[in-house]
């Protein structure tokens, strides 16, 4: 499969000019230091390919974010300012914002060995943003209020970049593997369960999930929930946690193995034969996982977004419920209670991009997250920050990437909206 992250003249003159454009609204402005952390996923379009990869005790921590070509990288040249992002995984990255307790954004980011706690830098609990392929749900709305509602009055979420989430293999006997819907769903229960079923040799499969909380495992649910209803021993169930995921159908198939992040997964279906897992391809990529299945004939690079963007539609003033439907789907409810600014928390329903009429179908959308109120002196670099996915282009968030901008036919993902709901 051809795999290109490299940027065109074209492109290179394009991003130059929105860049400038970028620059010219912090003038005057003080330079911050944004600290942020959440999900592994978008990774590499938000810190770079080299940077993602990570290596050592801090490994997880990019620190500061200098890639040109990823996404906070760029906001940081224009702007002067500096961006630290961990990726410690959409759960963990709700839970720093909310100001759970055990949580905060000067604990340690770490490797990939455990999952970590914080963002890794700083002297205060609450962080500038985060990032999740999560959407908010009712309780994780309710911790930010609960921990932080008297001054930084409420979250706000922008829907930020999508991404394919791919299915990646480690068997040296198979040169190529096309897996149907039905056979992804079979996989992910334990029904198939020998890599005989491939002509793979007779091998159990070892399948890999995310053991930690995850907006990949949430799109990949949120994909199987709705396509695997026939299932003999159940249905799925779209959560952030894999262990949830599989409870309504088979549990966990035998002999599968939980790793913390995108790259601990990915990391460990390279290292190890007759393994399969899920991640996100830009980063499954990076890493040089080698083994990335189609499904249904489709690419996971080739096949997604090819224009470089992906079309949504978003509403405001939602999260999603507690409880799934009994088929396992995630439910949009209001948000609770009175919310001070329910138009910024922006949000597309998993629902619209569970199963796309077209093109490769097992989609994650990414969300940006921060704080309403009491930015101070880092309000105009937040805003910056949060609004760049709708200012800026850059390399490694493009048509043969893995990973793509959006395009709301709502009309909510602006900057002036951002402006408007970061004080």
């Amino acid at each position: 499969m051809q795999r290109n992250f490299a940027s065109s003249k074209n492109r290179d003159l394009a991003r130059a000019v929105l860049l400038a454009m970028g620059a010219v609204t912090t003038v005057g402005a003080q330079a911050a230091t944004l600290i942020g952390g959440g999900a592994t996923l978008p990774a590499v379009g938000y810190v770079g390919g080299p940077a993602a990869l990570g290596s050592g005790s801090n490994a997880r921590l990019t620190n500061p974010v200098s890639d040109t070509d990823s996404l906070f990288g760029a906001f940081a040249s224009a702007t002067s300012n500096t961006v630290t992002y961990c990726q410690t995984g959409s759960g963990t990255g709700k839970r720093v914002l909310g100001g759970v307790t055990g949580y905060a954004a000067s604990n340690a980011c770490g490797d990939f060995t455990t999952t970590p706690l914080g963002f890794g830098v700083g002297s205060v609990a609450a962080p500038d943003f985060a990032a999740s392929d999560a959407p908010m749900s009712a309780s994780e709305y309710n911790a930010v209020i609960s921990a932080y509602g008297a001054t930084r009055t409420a979250p706000v979420q922008f829907p930020s970049v999508a991404g394919a989430v791919a299915i990646i293999y480690n068997n040296a006997a198979l040169a190529s593997l096309n897996l149907t819907t039905t056979q992804v769903c079979q996989i992910f229960t334990g029904q198939i369960s020998n890599w005989s079923s491939f002509g793979g040799g007779n091998h159990p499969i070892t399948v890999v999930y995310r053991s930690d909380g995850s907006g990949t495992t949430f799109s990949l649910s949120n994909h199987l929930a709705a396509t695997c209803g026939g299932l003999s021993t159940g249905h799925y169930t779209t959560d952030q946690t894999f262990t949830n995921v599989v409870a309504t159908a088979a549990g966990l198939p035998s002999g599968s193995s939980g790793q913390s992040g995108n790259p601990g997964v990915v990391n460990f279906v390279a290292a190890n034969s007759f393994t399969i897992g899920y991640g996100e391809v830009a980063d499954a990529v990076a890493r040089g996982a080698g083994q990335i299945a189609t499904v249904n004939g489709l690419d996971p690079i080739n096949d997604f977004a090819t224009t470089g963007t992906f079309t949504v539609t978003t509403t405001t003033g939602k999260d999603i419920a507690t409880t799934v439907s009994s088929t396992g789907r995630p439910v949009l409810e209001n948000l609770p209670g009175t919310p001070p600014q329910p138009g910024c928390v922006v949000i597309v329903d998993p629902a619209s991009y569970a199963a796309p009429s077209s093109g490769y179908p097992i989609v994650a959308v990414s969300n940006l997250l921060g704080y309403y109120g009491a930015n101070g002196t880092h309000k105009t670099a937040v805003q910056g920050l949060l609004a760049s996915p709708y200012t800026t282009r850059v390399a490694d968030i493009d048509a043969g990437t893995g990973l793509a901008y959006l395009s709301d036919t709502s009309g909510n993902l602006t900057s002036a909206k951002v402006t408007g709901c970061v004080n």
